[in-house]
């Protein structure tokens, strides 16, 4: 457990600089859109006061602002697009990175006198980490967004909104801020076996190189479709509606926790017996 934990803080460490730089990027860019969205709202207010139009009509025609309206803006889910673009860019660095250079690391972790599934946990653990770590920095970031647009905006136009309410209204902000823990545990989990999956793949193309990038490009089709099987065959025997949508749901699930499964059973069988340095 020791050297595993080590691992994951070596793993971490590697990619926090980046990580905190991307957090920095992606809030300053929403600091800056909360800014540009708050003003042109209130433009477009004086100038219809200038014309003669009261509050409440101004409410009526442009509605209020609020971060329930900014979630919609770009300046909020571009930023949080391009961290989940880097998450998904980083699954593949973070293995392919170890066999770059003359003296490649991954010949160093290998070596090590542990297991080398440590190694693919380890890697794992730092991708959930690095997920997690935003997600909550991204709460955060909107708790100081909402007080930053409350000092532009007059009491009068602005329409408080919660993480929960801009969650339930933007769906993107949903999948990553679940409403509740039972859809949390579904979502993150499922971005693990996802990740597993992925994983998995990688390490075919590392132990056959040209052959294993078919190979684990096969593997990811199958994976979906071992996940889907539930409801595939529930489709060709035209019984789908002889269960429950609750039902289908947990046999989803349980073909999911198969391809995870399998996923790290394929990774560390590669690990051992296959991947070369």
């Amino acid at each position: 457990m020791n050297r595993y934990l080590k691992l994951v803080n070596l793993e971490v460490s590697r990619v926090a600089k980046v990580l905190f730089g991307g957090l920095a990027a992606l809030f300053i860019i929403q600091m800056i859109g909360v800014w540009i969205t708050s003003n042109q709202y209130m433009s477009r207010a004086n100038e219809a006061i200038m014309n003669g139009e009261s509050v409440q009509s101004i409410v009526d025609n442009y509605s209020y602002m609020s971060m329930l309206s900014f979630s919609d803006k770009i300046y909020f889910i571009g930023p949080i697009a391009l961290c989940v673009g880097a998450v998904f860019f980083y699954i593949f660095l973070i293995w392919y990175r170890d066999w770059s250079g003359k003296n490649t690391f991954i010949y160093r972790l290998l070596m090590l006198p542990t297991a080398r599934l440590s190694v693919y946990f380890a890697k794992a653990t730092a991708i959930m980490i690095i997920i997690f770590t935003m997600v909550a920095a991204q709460m955060v970031f909107i708790l100081i967004e909402s007080s930053f647009m409350e000092l532009l905006t007059p009491a009068e136009y602005l329409k408080e909104a919660t993480i929960s309410q801009m969650a339930s209204y933007n769906i993107y902000l949903y999948y990553i801020i679940p409403g509740t823990f039972t859809e949390f545990i579904l979502y993150y989990g499922g971005g693990f076996i996802v990740l597993t999956v992925l994983f998995a793949a990688i390490l075919m193309e590392r132990s056959f190189r040209w052959k294993g990038l078919f190979l684990g490009l096969i593997y990811i089709v199958f994976a979906v479709f071992l996940t889907l099987s539930p409801i595939g065959v529930l489709i060709m025997l035209d019984k789908a509606d002889y269960f429950y949508p609750s039902e289908v749901v947990y046999m989803t699930i349980a073909s999911s926790m198969v391809t995870g499964a399998l996923s790290v059973w394929i990774s560390h069988y590669l690990l051992n017996k296959k991947v070369t340095v």
